[in-house]
């Protein structure tokens, strides 16, 4: 696969009345490490060489990570999982439910309101823009309409920015 989906779930609890600590953990059907897997535990079970030798690996090779909320992306996303079809058959089975289709709706409406000629009106999924991980530099001081851009798309993040986003301890 060119990518995959995971959920990350993030939990704050209080330890006592003046510290809290943070829970980080991953959700990924597909893996066969444990399921909730703290972060830590799964990007070391997943990227071993990537955690442990970065240095010295191909920056070409390493993970790269875009997140997403899930809002966002039950939003804006759409599929009708027809990358998933190839010389008449599927490479996977689909999943039994519907395809993610609400994002397409939005763009139907963002394009009669704003005239962008930009995106193709045939297509049937923007799975290309969540897998593409080429991210522009963006600051706090970026126009409203990268900031939009942002919360459509996500943001990506190399490994160390990922680990430093979501763990407790940062290194």
């Amino acid at each position: 696969w060119d990518y995959h989906v995971i959920v990350i779930r993030t939990r704050i609890h209080d330890e006592n009345a003046t510290t809290t600590a943070k829970t980080t953990q991953v959700l990924d059907i597909d893996t066969l490490l444990p399921y909730p897997c703290q972060l830590e535990d799964y990007l070391e079970g997943s990227f071993p060489h990537a955690i442990n030798n970065h240095e010295e690996l191909d920056p070409n090779y390493l993970p790269l990570f875009r997140v997403i909320s899930a809002q966002s992306y039950l939003n804006n996303f759409f599929s009708d999982r027809m990358h998933m079809f190839k010389n008449g058959k599927w490479s996977s089975p689909p999943p039994e439910y519907s395809p993610i289709m609400k994002g397409l709706s939005v763009l139907g409406a963002e394009k009669n309101n704003s005239g962008d000629g930009n995106s193709n009106n045939n297509s049937k999924s923007n799975l290309e823009v969540y897998i593409n991980m080429i991210s522009g530099d963006q600051n706090d001081d970026a126009e409203q309409n990268e900031n939009d851009l942002e919360e459509r798309e996500g943001k990506v993040f190399s490994l160390d920015q990922f680990r430093a986003r979501f763990t407790a301890c940062r290194e």
